[in-house]
């Protein structure tokens, strides 16, 4: 970590607002945990394409945990995507739980590092990683 001042914001009341956006509507994730931030949802037919968990959901969904734990840490300032990197390593079917953990890697006062996995039953599906710039609220 750095020497970077924190004032972060509940992510229970931030996942609240993003489930209101278009990821979050779709998914219906629950904040499973704060340390490290652990987000989950339910496979469902619809998030399917050829029977395997799509892609685009799979990557909003780690976007979707990377973004609320970068908002969190920015204490109210403007935390924007530099960067996300992303690389598959499985998938998951209807009726699973995939969860996503969230870290942050290391913060300085205008930059986040952060990487997440998703994981169902126990297999990885997917790492990520992300870079936030922070921008002080106006």
């Amino acid at each position: 970590m750095s020497d970077a001042p924190t004032n972060e914001q509940d992510p229970g009341m931030l996942l609240s607002q993003f489930a209101q956006e278009a990821m979050g509507a779709a998914l219906s994730p629950r904040l499973d945990g704060n340390d490290p931030l652990t987000l989950s949802f339910d496979v469902k037919d619809a998030h399917l394409a050829s029977g395997a968990l799509d892609a685009g959901y799979a990557m909003g969904f780690a976007a979707l945990a990377l973004r609320l734990l970068a908002a969190s840490m920015a204490g109210g300032d403007t935390a924007s995507p530099l960067s996300i990197n992303s690389d598959f390593t499985g998938t998951a079917k209807a009726g699973e739980r995939v969860t996503a953990c969230a870290q942050i890697t290391r913060r300085t006062r205008s930059v986040i590092f952060s990487d997440v996995s998703l994981s169902a039953n126990g297999r990885n599906l997917l790492t990520a990683t992300a870079v936030y710039k922070i921008t002080p609220a106006e």
